[in-house]
C-alpha cells in the first residue's frame, strides 16, 4: 500500500452519554477511495467531522501528510489549514457568486490571472468550460455537484471528504456524476473518504469498504472481500437480501431447508446458515412427482432475472431464489433446490 495521506488512529467521540465512535483506526492512501458504510446514525459522518476539523477531536489522533492535525489536546490545526476538501449532499454553492467565483473562492493568495487559469482548467476537465459566468440557480443538480467538487479541488487538497454527495440526484445522473468525480479524484491522487449508507454505491465506488455498526468498525476490506467473506451475520446481511435459517450440528453435519451440509462446529452447537438468493439452484419437477417438499408460491420478473418465493409444504419456511428468467420454473410448480455450499455462510450462534 502507498504511504497514507490520512491516518485515523484510535478515535473515540461522544455526544453526552452517546458513544458516536469507538476506537476507530484506518488509513487512506493517495489516490485511494475508501467508503465508510453503515446505517444512519452509526458514526460515519462524525468521523468526517472530527477528521476535517469541523468538530474538535476528543480522543485519538488524526494525521494528514505526516502532520498530526489533531490529537485530542486543545492545540489542533484548523480545518482550512489541513489541506482537505469537502463535498456534501447539498452542493452548498454560494448563490450570489458565479461558477467561476464559487470555484475560485478558496484560492486565497493567488493572483487574479492564476485563479482564472486554475478555474478554466478544472471546468474544461469536466466539460463545463462555457459555464464560468453562470450562476448556481441556472445549473442542473448534476452540474451543481460537479461545480461543488471543483471548488473543493481548486486548492489542490491531498484529502477529500465526501458525505453522500450524490444521493439527491436521480439514479442515471447519479451514476454518471459519481463516476466522473471518482475518476478526477483518482487522476489527481487525492485520498478520498466517501460516506454512504448504500451498499451498491460503496461496492461500485470504493477500493476498500469500512463497514461500521453503532460507532464501531466491524470489517475493513475490498468490496469483494466483504461480500464473499463476511466476518459475521451483520456483514453478510448488509449486502443485499439473504436467506437465514438455523440448525443444530450433528456429528459435523447440519440438516437445513437447503439439505444436509458439512459444518466445522462441535456436536450439539447451534448455527446460523445464510445464503444469498442468487446462490441457490432451482430445478422444476414433473407435476406428477409426489416426492417434493418445496413449491413456487410467488415469482417476480426483474429484467433478465426472476425472483422466486419458495415455500416448504411441511412448514411456513420461506426461501428466496434469484434465477435467470429463461430458467424460471412455473408459478405453483414443484421444485427442488440445491445449495452452492462454498457460497454459503455459516456462523455459530451464541
Amino acid at each position: 500500500m502507498k504511504t497514507p495521506s490520512i491516518r485515523i488512529e484510535e478515535v473515540t467521540h461522544r455526544y453526552g452519554d452517546i458513544l458516536a465512535i469507538k476506537n476507530a483506526t484506518f488509513e487512506v492512501a493517495s489516490g485511494e477511495v475508501v467508503c465508510l458504510l453503515c446505517p444512519s446514525g452509526c458514526g460515519k459522518t462524525t468521523i468526517l467531522r472530527v477528521s476535517s476539523g469541523i468538530e474538535r477531536l476528543q480522543e485519538g489522533r488524526i494525521i494528514i501528510d505526516d502532520v498530526i492535525v489533531a490529537d485530542g489536546s486543545n492545540s489542533q490545526v484548523s480545518a482550512e489549514k489541513r489541506g482537505i476538501g469537502m463535498v456534501f449532499q447539498d452542493s452548498a454553492l454560494f448563490p450570489h457568486l458565479t461558477v467561476e467565483g464559487n470555484i475560485s473562492f478558496g484560492l486565497k493568495g493567488y493572483s487574479k490571472n492564476v485563479r482564472r487559469e486554475i478555474v478554466s482548467e478544472l471546468l474544461k476537465g469536466v466539460g463545463l468550460d462555457s459555464y464560468a459566468k453562470k450562476y448556481p440557480h441556472t445549473l442542473s443538480g448534476g452540474e451543481q455537484q460537479r461545480v461543488a467538487l471543483l471548488r473543493a479541488l481548486a486548492p489542490n487538497p491531498s484529502v477529500m471528504f465526501m458525505d453522500e454527495p450524490f444521493s439527491s440526484l436521480d439514479i442515471k445522473l447519479r451514476t454518471q456524476v459519481r463516476d466522473d468525480a471518482i475518476k478526477i479524484l483518482k487522476d489527481r491522487g487525492v485520498a478520498t473518504i466517501f460516506v454512504t449508507h448504500d451498499f451498491e454505491e460503496a461496492m461500485l465506488t470504493a477500493d476498500r469498504i469500512i463497514l461500521m455498526k453503532e460507532g464501531k468498525i466491524i470489517q475493513i476490506g475490498r468490496p469483494e472481500e466483504l461480500y464473499n467473506k463476511p466476518k459475521n451475520q451483520f456483514v453478510a446481511s448488509f449486502f443485499g437480501d439473504i436467506n437465514v435459517t438455523h440448525a443444530i450440528v450433528d456429528k459435523n453435519e447440519a440438516k437445513t431447508i437447503f439439505g444436509t451440509i458439512k459444518v466445522p462446529f462441535p456436536h450439539g452447537s447451534r448455527i446460523c446458515l445464510m445464503v444469498r438468493p442468487e446462490d441457490l439452484f432451482v430445478e422444476e419437477l414433473d407435476d406428477s412427482d409426489e416426492n417434493y417438499e418445496i413449491f413456487v408460491k410467488e415469482k417476480r420478473e426483474l429484467g433478465a432475472y426472476t425472483l422466486l418465493q419458495l415455500i416448504k409444504k411441511s412448514s411456513s419456511d420461506v426461501i428466496f431464489a434469484r434465477v435467470l428468467r429463461k430458467n424460471s420454473p412455473k408459478l405453483g410448480s414443484k421444485v427442488i433446490i440445491q445449495l452452492d455450499q462454498p457460497r454459503a455462510f455459516v456462523f455459530p450462534v451464541n
